[in-house]
């Protein structure tokens, strides 16, 4: 049953602190129909707020509320871009972009859209509201009934039954709960993790890259999910009194992170991210021969292990790309044994290192052909990303487009087309960089060429382009982070 009217935002913060009311496990009004012992139907189990799972569930809360899933509706860069896709399709996205981010909310219809003053359309987020506020919560994945299809958010979610991976005779007795595959599934992660724009663009596509993959072995008993590595076990307690078995972390480890001030867990969950990005791939340096004066070196990344293309979700935004530079170096010794070089450079004399590729300019951009200061100002620069075009005359993607049809757009939603610059599963990506033989040996003593593999997850012109448009306020992000996934150092 729909327990809500849509405009009905108050009945969800009253009911909220009803059930912080409402005590620990074994209180005689747990959340439920009616249809478990001990329970009773005054608080629909579609309004569980995470606060009174964590009364039985203290660990499993402690780690959701610092995960990207409690963060996905309060962070900003997600409310500016909400807000401007409403004004620039004049609110046609409709609910496109919170379907994902804080899909309770949408399915109880909490998110409807207006017209403010100015005549633009607005989907005004009441952040007060706890259904809207945490994101994608514990609700939200136990209460899925089914999985529609694997893309935006197509998902059929219960107000009156709890589901878990294994619903035993104990969680029945605190609350009604069935047993589900589907939650244990890669499917109910690709139901948000495949994202099509309302013209047809594919626009993510992380749970169709592991789904065509090695990974998705038809055996089960060698099938690699998303909850493997997005979800690793451990051995704990579901509650504080129940036995010690094997548990699921519920931090969500991806790429993101929270760049606000105050969110929880902030600390932890950059260590967790930087972990992930280390483990993710192979790279290696080596000499190649020689062209003209210039000595060649290669760097290569091998996607071997990792579950889909690297990088893989809203790849649009995010960036993996080379910085190689050289100079001065010393070895690393175990004993009398050389084992590695590492730089002997002063960083605050900059002129003793020498950048080839992948800086950032003056505004902390990439030099990548259509941003940066110039933007051909790294002809040699290796990066991974995706490229969407639009424009009032672009067709889709099965179309080829007449010249000047298409031009890049930054936004998903005006996106109706896309060019990939990934490395799918198992495959491996190289560039030859040249570097005057003459300034290497300009540099003395022992020369070093240092290759780095960075992330990040979204590009500093995003962040100008949404506060100039006046929906992104200037302090209201942290520094963007750049993760150094891989790093090598060689003496040539």
């Amino acid at each position: 049953m729909n327990c809500l009217r849509p405009h009905k935002n108050r009945i969800i913060s009253v009911l909220f602190v009803a059930l912080l009311a409402l005590g620990a496990c074994g209180a005689d009004d747990p959340p439920g129909n009616g249809t478990g012992s001990g329970t009773s139907d005054k608080t629909p189990i579609g309004l569980t707020a995470p606060e009174f799972c964590a009364k039985c569930h203290p660990q499993h809360y402690d780690e959701w509320r610092t995960s990207m899933h409690a963060y996905g509706s309060v962070d900003p860069v997600f409310v500016a871009m909400n807000a401007l896709a409403m004004k620039q399709t004049g609110g046609k996205v409709g609910q496109f972009c919170i379907t994902c981010h804080a899909p309770s909310a949408a399915f109880r219809k909490q998110t409807p859209i207006g017209i403010n003053a100015q005549g633009d359309h607005v989907m005004p987020l009441d952040l007060e509201n706890p259904i809207i506020t945490n994101g994608v919560q514990c609700i939200t994945c136990h209460s899925i009934e089914k999985v529609n299809a694997t893309a935006n958010g197509q998902l059929a979610l219960s107000d009156n039954v709890l589901y878990g991976p294994t619903a035993t005779a104990e969680a029945l007795q605190a609350h009604p709960i069935e047993k589900s595959q589907t939650l244990v599934s890669s499917s109910m992660c690709g139901s948000c993790h495949n994202v099509i724009n309302p013209a047809g663009t594919l626009v993510e596509n992380t749970f169709s890259e592991w789904y065509n993959s090695k990974y998705n072995a038809a055996d089960p008993t060698k099938r690699t999910r998303c909850q493997d590595c997005h979800m690793p076990s451990y051995q704990g307690r579901i509650t504080d009194d129940s036995a010690v078995k094997t548990l699921h972390r519920h931090t969500f480890v991806g790429v993101d992170q929270a760049l606000i001030k105050g969110f929880p867990g902030k600390a932890e969950q950059a260590e967790l991210v930087r972990k992930l990005l280390r483990g993710a791939a192979t790279t290696t340096l080596e000499r190649r021969p020689d062209v003209g004066d210039d000595a060649i070196f290669r760097f290569s990344v091998t996607n071997d292990k990792t579950g889909h293309n690297l990088p893989s979700g809203a790849t649009a935004d995010r960036q993996m790309w080379v910085h190689i530079r050289y100079g001065a170096c010393s070895e690393i010794k175990q004993g009398d044994q050389v084992v590695g070089y590492a730089e002997a450079i002063d960083e605050n004399k900059k002129e003793a290192v020498t950048d080839v590729s992948g800086m950032l300019d003056d505004n902390g951009d990439l030099m990548d052909g259509l941003h940066g200061t110039p933007k051909d100002g790294d002809p040699q620069l290796m990066l991974f990303n995706q490229i969407f075009y639009g424009g009032p005359n672009c067709p889709k993607q099965t179309i080829v487009p007449p010249p000047g049809a298409c031009n890049p757009v930054t936004f998903p939603w005006a996106a109706r087309r896309s060019e990939d610059y990934l490395i799918p599963v198992g495959a491996t990506r190289y560039r030859d960089y040249h570097i005057p033989r003459a300034k290497l040996a300009a540099i003395g003593g022992k020369a070093c060429v240092e290759a780095r593999l960075l992330f990040r997850t979204f590009p500093q012109h995003l962040v100008t382009e949404l506060q100039k448009a006046g929906v992104l306020k200037a302090n209201a992000l942290e520094p963007l982070p750049v993760v150094e996934m891989a790093k090598i150092v060689k003496q040539f």
